[in-house]
């Protein structure tokens, strides 16, 4: 037996072991109100353990004020709610032992003189964490018949670019979870695959920038975890969504979601439906000196996409008794896309016009991606648990494109003949992948281990028909390429309060990487490698108001499996990207350092290093005019960042949440003439929530980029305002919601470059501006069953909810 499986082996007999000698544990819930006994959504609670003060979980209440924590271990503990407008609620300290424990919350206004003033509570729905924030997209009237990378584009410290490249804290490699499940897609795949997912289905998003040893060390800009909705509510209840949208282009989308509870088991489901249109532009002028003088390309590209999408989810947790529970769940992302695009490459020589190369194409896509997870759950008395799952993943892409290529003079007439050919680029990826986790509370220390085995296999063909140029037989040429990736990997996260005021968690993870690869035109390799991943948390009560906490994570960014291909995409004659089969992983280190002020200002500092930093670079060939954009490593780059989040209540009707970030960044390109490119840069992003008269809530959210460097580009500054409207209907079970995104069409993207290597300066802009007016109904049972009450069968109710 190879060496890596018996590792693996080995790993799964001692988790098991362990568990076998566990028992389960319990749950603390309760309702959040105010003086008046009216229930309050979105509180801040958290459970404490005590003596050392240790935050052990953190929950949002819902919107009948309930919150829950589950697989709560024996000992003694406190619980802490805040909200922005009220007195901070402490708990008297109690003890867990039995399976439910019932903690009730009544919060008291501030300003409670002042009896003509209403202060209202926090309607931003984010909870700002060191490392981590919280986005309840619930409480997003933006959000409301939108997609999630859209909703993502609000969210304080994540920026999207105009391609759907994703960044946090101004590091891009993220990492995207959905349901637990990482997408082990391209990053084009990712944010396609979130733009065509309606923010309707999701529950809450959470932004990790410095993620635990619990995690997969991939994504070394840190992980983006997204929920999707699953009541916990007993008996049968759902909601019912219908959105339009109206813009350049038209959009509609619809949502329904069902749940039925009962004592032993728990079905819930969803499907959501949309179609939409959407327009894409791309200008780009290059500059080169070849021949007898100086020639410029002018690249003009328009691109009309129209999109139909079906999100299904349905599942099922079952209760085989007093400590197990069986899940099952399916997702299915399935969409299908007609694109009409036309692209003219203007060519100039000495300033006089030379030829233009006009492109037609007609691209006919369909993608879908269908998930299942099978996991199975056992909890023991003394309060650890066992978690084992199992998921597979098949993603297929079928994608017919019709190309027309004219070739005409300075005058406008063919000085060739039109070629016309079809390009089929199927693609298939499955990915299957068997983990198990382990948490239990050992002597004080609070202790997680697992392991994860996975499998992912990438094929990708290329069929073309009609090739009757010379250039175009060449860039066009048929291709099969085939590319496998296994990972194992076993880690531990060992955590203790050591008194009032400190704690820690250390965490490390391994993981051994075997990929290999085939292409027809470009051979194949095999690389192995294994590499340790350490993580930190260190948090320290400094003071009353002050709470610092230091966190270190090395992570890894493997390259996306496009990026790897060597297949040719070409624009016009003159413009195309390939993959680059040597591309080297990632390799970052982050430190972060934050100080939490009152619960309200947090600042954090950050330093983060990367060995073998890839990024786009553009090559030309002075000789024939060509442009080749692909994939490379530089030597390192080296980033340190300054960040301060403030939340501010200004008014009895105004809730801000503010967020101000900076950044220097050294990239050393390691190219033949050294460069080194300094960049600074910083970004403003401002979220507001107003209470209006006659019940009607108000949102708005401007975030602000300041002009920047990324490797061998320039970019300029950009901006965007949301704004939107929010009102209850029919007793509260019915929300009418209208938003405006990027009110001022302002959010593009502009770059340039006047390296030796290339001469040039682009526009990026994407369909942005649009209005959305939705409708969302719930039905169904509005108490939780388990709020308020320690029934027998509670835990079993509450193990299925999970």
């Amino acid at each position: 037996m190879p060496l890596t499986k018996r590792i693996i082996w080995f790993i799964i007999f001692q988790t098991l072991s362990i568990a076998a000698t566990a028992q389960k544990g319990a749950i603390v819930q309760g309702v959040v109100t105010d003086s008046l006994g009216l229930p309050l959504n979105n509180v801040n609670v958290r459970l404490v353990s005590l003596p050392d003060s240790f935050v052990v979980y953190t929950a949002l209440s819902d919107k009948q004020g309930v919150y829950e924590f589950d697989r709560v271990m024996p000992g003694r503990y406190l619980v802490l709610a805040k909200l922005i407008g009220y007195h901070a609620f402490y708990a008297s300290s109690f003890s867990v032992a039995a399976e439910t424990i019932t903690c009730n919350i009544r919060l008291r206004k501030e300003n409670t003189l002042l009896r003509e003033v209403e202060v209202i509570e926090s309607q931003l729905g984010v909870v700002t964490e060191p490392g981590k924030v919280v986005l309840n997209l619930e409480k997003d009237i933006l959000a409301a018949g939108g997609n999630v990378l859209d909703a993502l584009k609000r969210a304080l410290g994540v920026n999207v670019g105009s391609d759907g490249s994703i960044q946090i804290k101004g590091r891009d490699g993220v990492a995207v979870m959905l349901d637990g499940r990482m997408l082990t897609l391209s990053p084009a795949e990712v944010s396609e695959t979130l733009r065509n997912l309606s923010a309707d289905l999701v529950e809450r998003v959470e932004v990790i920038s410095t993620p635990s040893a619990s995690y997969d060390a991939s994504g070394r800009g840190g992980v983006i975890s997204i929920r999707l909705k699953k009541s916990k509510r007993d008996g049968t209840n759902g909601s019912l969504s219908l959105a339009g949208g109206l813009g350049e282009n038209y959009k509609m989308n619809g949502s329904a979601i069902l749940n039925h509870r009962s004592r032993h088991w728990n079905f819930f489901g969803s499907l959501s439906g949309a179609d939409n249109r959407r327009a894409d532009r791309y200008q780009m002028n290059r500059q080169i000196g070849f021949m007898s003088g100086k020639s410029d390309f002018a690249i003009n590209n328009y691109d009309l996409k129209s999109f139909k999408n079906l999100n299904i989810k349905t599942g099922a947790d079952i209760s085989l008794g007093s400590a197990h529970t069986l899940g099952f769940l399916y997702t299915g992302l399935h969409n299908r896309m007609h694109s009409v695009e036309t692209n003219n490459t203007s060519v100039y020589s000495s300033g006089s016009a030379d030829s233009v190369i006009r492109t037609f194409s007609d691209e006919h896509r369909k993608i879908s991606n269908d998930a299942l997870n099978i996991n199975y759950n056992i909890r023991f008395g003394d309060g650890s648990s066992f978690s084992f799952d199992t998921d597979y993943l098949k993603y297929a892409r079928r994608s017919d494109e019709t190309l027309n290529y004219n070739f005409l003079d300075a005058n406008g007439r063919l000085y060739k003949d039109v070629n016309n050919l079809v390009n089929r680029s199927p693609s298939d990826i499955s990915a299957l992948s068997v983990k198990g986790d382990y948490k239990a509370r050992i002597s004080g220390y609070s202790i997680s281990t697992g392991f994860k085995s996975s499998r992912v296999s990438n094929k990708n063909k290329r069929e073309v028909y009609n090739a009757g140029d010379v250039w175009i037989k060449q860039s066009f040429s048929d291709d099969n390429s085939d590319f496998k990736e296994y990972v194992q990997a076993g880690y531990v996260n060992v955590s203790r309060e050591y008194s009032k005021k400190l704690s820690a968690e250390l965490g490390l993870r391994g993981e051994y990487t075997e990929s290999t690869s085939s292409s027809l035109t470009k051979g194949g390799y095999r690389k192995t490698y294994f590499d340790l991943f350490p993580s930190l948390n260190v948090s320290v009560q400094l003071a009353q108001d002050h709470r610092m906490s230091v966190l270190y994570a090395r992570r890894i960014a493997r390259p996306a499996y496009d990026d790897l291909n060597p297949f040719r995409y070409f624009l016009d004659q003159y413009t195309y990207r390939d993959g680059n089969p040597d591309l080297r992983p990632e390799y970052s280190n982050t430190v972060e350092l934050s100080d939490v002020y009152k619960e309200k200002l947090t600042a954090t500092f950050s330093f983060t290093r990367v060995k073998d930093y890839y990024v786009t670079f553009t090559d030309q060939d002075n000789a024939t005019g060509v442009s080749r954009s692909t994939k490379r490593n530089l030597s390192s780059m080296r980033g340190w960042g300054l960040e301060l989040a403030y939340d501010l209540s200004s008014a009895a009707w105004l809730t801000s949440s503010l967020n101000v970030q900076g950044y220097l960044q050294r990239f050393d390109l390691g190219m033949a003439e050294n460069v080194v490119r300094n960049g600074t840069s910083w970004s403003f992003s401002s979220v507001n929530s107003m209470k209006l008269k006659h019940g009607v809530n108000a949102q708005i959210v401007l975030k602000y980029e300041s002009p920047s460097v990324s490797g061998m580009y320039d970019f300029k500054s950009g901006y965007a305002l949301d704004v939107g409207l929010a009102k209850s209907l029919q007793g509260k079970r019915g929300m009418l919601r209208l938003s405006v995104s990027d009110l001022f069409n302002s959010d593009r993207e502009r770059y340039s470059s006047n390296l030796p290597a290339l001469t040039m300066r682009a526009r990026q802009k994407t369909e942005t501006r649009y209005g959305v007016l939705s409708y969302t109904y719930k039905f169904g049972s509005r108490s939780d069953g388990g709020a308020g009450r320690n029934a027998g069968n509670d835990a079993e109710r509450k193990r299925i909810s999970n």
